[in-house]
Order: structure tokens, then C-alpha cells, then sequence
């Protein structure tokens, strides 16, 4: 289902202002998640529970909006934690649900 994400402060990104998003995260595939996963561990050497990751996070909410992860990393703090805890909802919705 894809949403609206309003920035409460928006960015310019390479060329690009960035005021509001259409967020689907419905849309990923395995294979997105796996991209992501390859992708948070070349920017973080470090062993790291994926979907506690702000890095993750970022990357997922980056490919569930068509931005680039590096766009997503400019948001200013506020903005850059509620999209990553939207990201961190979406991913552990489903495993709370099963327990």
C-alpha cells in the first residue's frame, strides 16, 4: 500500500528537492531485501542485526520510495528517524504477528 511521507524539513539532493515521498513497501521483493542486506553490510563492516540497522532501515525505505539510500541519508535528523523507524515497522510487522 503505497503512503505519502512528508518531510518536515525537505532536502535538495543532487539536483532534486525532496518535499514529500510515495512510500510503498508492499512492493519489495525477496530479492530487494537480499540488495539491501549485500548493501548494509558493504557500508557497515560490522556483524549487525539487520532490522534493528539504521543503515538497513535506510536502504529499505530508500528502495520502497525510488531514492537513492544516499538522499535518504541527507534527510535531517527527524525526518531521517521517522523514515527509518517506518522501515523498521514494516520489517518487523509480520515477525511480531507470528510469535
Amino acid at each position: 500500500m503505497e503512503e505519502k511521507f512528508v518531510l518536515k524539513k525537505p532536502i535538495k539532493f543532487e539536483d532534486i528537492d525532496y518535499k514529500e515521498l510515495k512510500v510503498d513497501f508492499d512492493k519489495l521483493t525477496g530479492q530487494d531485501i537480499i540488495a539491501a542486506e549485500k548493501e548494509a553490510q558493504s557500508l557497515n563492516n560490522a556483524l549487525m542485526m539487520m532490522e534493528t540497522s539504521k543503515i538497513y532501515q535506510a536502504i529499505i525505505f530508500a528502495k520502497a520510495s525510488g531514492i537513492s539510500v544516499d538522499a535518504v541519508m541527507k534527510f535531517y535528523a527527524k525526518d531521517f528517524t521517522r523514515a527509518t523507524v517506518k522501515a523498521q515497522t514494516f520489517l518487523m510487522e509480520d515477525l511480531e504477528e507470528e510469535e
